[in-house]
């Protein structure tokens, strides 16, 4: 489970994330995998995501 809380004098917001499987997981570092096709050098998350 992951948490992010963003809290201010006025109030807070929770988010959270409760994972039920390694399946999501799994389904990602396949997409991610096939998006290194053809491409070389140092990646980071950000570059993956701009194309998703």
């Amino acid at each position: 489970m992951h948490e992010i809380v963003f809290d201010s004098p006025s109030d807070t917001i929770y988010i959270c994330h409760d994972a039920k499987s390694r399946r999501g997981f799994a389904e990602g570092a396949v997409r991610a995998a096939e998006w290194l096709v053809g491409r070389k050098g140092f990646f980071d998350f950000k570059d993956v995501w701009r194309e998703l």
